[in-house]
């Protein structure tokens, strides 16, 4: 048998990555990209392959950066991803002798979360100097999760009644940036 960490699993990936990409001018940057996938892993013991369960089978990205006026930058991301694989609880089984609730699993990543969906934006503010650049931003991640909550993981309860969704919160970042 193999051990967790060491790398004897076998998988593989197909897929298909459109993007349509606006080069970089005075005023505007941006792009448009579209990736169907499909990632599997080889189970051993089913000698089958099976959905991997971070298989995301359509992602959509949309990207664009506004320059404007005394070296100001506003740009924003949206980003739509198919809910990721997960596995059922089916049953449970109460084991009185041990005191504990076991779930009994459905098919192997036969449902999926919701689909996850996401916006960040950006804002730059450039001071120019005889010899160096001096860079002060805002990136403000997942800005999204006020009016949906994009889901990463799902956790059950105790005894398996019910699951909550986990999702990322809203990020801010303060950066500064110099350039020699």
């Amino acid at each position: 048998p193999g051990s967790l960490w060491l790398p004897d699993g076998e998988g593989r990936m197909r897929g298909l990555e459109l993007m349509l990409r606006h080069d970089q001018n005075e005023r505007f940057f941006g792009w448009l990209s579209y990736t169907l996938a499909r990632s599997e892993r080889y189970n051993p013991h089913t000698k089958e392959w099976e959905i991997y369960d971070q298989d995301e089978t359509h992602n959509i990205q949309a990207l664009g950066s506004v320059h404007l006026k005394r070296d100001w930058d506003v740009g924003c991301r949206v980003r739509y991803v198919s809910g990721k694989p997960t596995t059922p609880i089916i049953d449970v089984v109460d084991l009185e002798n041990h005191n504990t609730i076991r779930g009994i699993q459905g098919e192997k990543n036969s449902t999926r979360m919701d689909p996850f969906f996401q916006i960040d934006l950006r804002v730059d503010k450039k001071f120019a100097f005889e010899k160096w650049l001096f860079s002060v931003y805002l990136d403000v991640q997942n800005v999204s999760w006020l009016f949906y909550k994009s889901p990463e993981m799902e956790m059950y309860n105790y005894d398996f009644s019910s699951k909550q969704t986990i999702s990322m919160i809203m990020l801010p970042a303060l950066g500064l940036k110099a350039e020699f």
